[in-house]
């Protein structure tokens, strides 16, 4: 069976009802992107992170000043290629931070 990412970190909190609305929100809003799209490349994965539809809480979630120091938001967005031993990491929100590469193939298992 191969691996599904969108299964595989929300069967057991889904079991125990532990998973927040915001929580499912995301897994549904993923599960409809990859149903639309096929991504194939980090760049494709990195878009998707980009997304602001799912509510009550996005991919990429900015600020409302509003709530004050209380306050969600993204504090950072990553996309990994364990096969390739490589990393991006988007500082903050991914829609308005780049992608940084990180090279891992130099570590050690």
């Amino acid at each position: 069976m191969d691996y599904d990412p969108t299964r595989a970190s929300s069967e057991g909190c889904m079991r125990a009802g532990t998973h927040p609305s915001g929580s499912r929100a995301r897994l549904e809003r993923l599960r409809e992107l990859l149903a639309e799209r096929d991504p194939a490349t980090p760049e494709d994965l990195m878009e998707i992170m980009r997304d602001h539809e799912s509510s009550p809480q996005a991919f990429c979630l900015h600020p409302d000043h509003a709530e004050g120091e209380e306050a969600s938001a993204v504090m950072f967005s990553m996309v990994t290629d364990v096969a390739m031993k490589r990393m991006w990491v988007a500082a903050g929100d991914p829609c308005g931070s780049g992608y940084t590469e990180i090279d891992l193939t130099e570590l050690r298992r």
